[in-house]
């Protein structure tokens, strides 16, 4: 016990050392803690950061907290408030945000969402739910992203470690980030707007189990996971936007991409306790 809570104590206390997160293989570490409040409610905080594979930097640390509430039995509203912290650099002149003592800014998330569970059969179950999140300040893509998960997954009592595997794709849409130019093939403007639109895509294998047979409130999720982004068309404007450095260039080499896609592979591990 007294291992776990100094794990804890590490992870919650990571910053982070990069503004975004680049191509190539993640690291992902986390915890989640559960405790039902009265009849029908439940309390939960969460802490997760994201590490390069390669070179060890930081990418980024957020924690959660946030309260469910059951409205049916299989059916749950949440509420929920995020922040997390990045490393300071040039980039972030423009939002003019307080620096703290580590060199780090934060951001803010308010969430409000709903999850549904049911089964297909005696042991295929799904869960799945749909969240609209809200970023303070808004970043470049976004300010609201709403998210759209299904996950399925098979549990047997009898099976050993209690082993759950999952499949989770997740599906994003990008609302009201920074608004950047659009030109046509003749290099004229014909908007400025926000990248809005469905732009995620990502897909979670996971495995959990209890690995200590005895502690019944700890379970173990490992996991892998792919991130692409992507325009669908005709649905939004794009990410990815190829453009001249000046309106009045056609030069090749002096085209640059305005909000590339973000795209990366994660490999995870996420602590999940339960304190009833």
């Amino acid at each position: 016990m007294k291992v776990l809570l100094i794990l804890l104590m590490v992870l919650s206390s990571t910053t982070v050392c990069a503004q975004d997160l680049i191509s190539g293989d993640k690291l992902w570490l986390g915890f989640s803690l559960g405790k039902k409040v009265g009849k029908n409610f439940r309390l939960n905080l969460e802490n997760l950061t994201s590490w390069n594979s390669e070179d060890g930097g930081f990418n980024f640390n957020q924690s959660n907290i946030s309260l469910d509430y059951r409205l049916a039995k299989r059916l749950k509203l949440e509420i929920g408030y995020g922040q997390a912290q990045f490393r300071w650099s040039t980039f972030y002149q423009r939002y003019a945000l307080p620096i703290s003592r580590l060199n780090t800014i934060s951001f803010h998330r308010m969430s409000l969402g709903i999850r549904q569970r049911f089964r297909i059969t005696k042991r295929i179950r799904v869960q799945h739910g749909l969240e609209t999140q809200f970023y303070i300040p808004r970043l470049e893509k976004y300010q609201i992203r709403i998210q759209y998960r299904f996950r399925l997954y098979a549990y047997k009592k009898s099976w050993p470690l209690s082993i759950t595997p999952s499949l989770e794709p997740m599906l994003y849409y990008y609302q009201n980030g920074i608004p950047i130019i659009y030109r046509d093939n003749q290099n004229k403007i014909v908007a400025y707007d926000s990248s809005n639109g469905l732009h995620r895509f990502r897909c979670r294998f996971g495995l959990k189990f209890k690995p200590i047979k005895n502690f019944d409130w700890l379970r173990v999720l490992a996991y892998y996971a792919i991130q692409k982004e992507m325009n669908l068309l005709p649905i939004g404007n794009d990410l990815n936007v190829l453009q001249y450095q000046s309106p009045d260039s056609h030069s090749h080499e002096e085209q640059q991409v305005l909000y590339p896609f973000n795209d990366y592979d994660i490999f995870g591990l996420h602590l999940l306790i339960n304190l009833n």
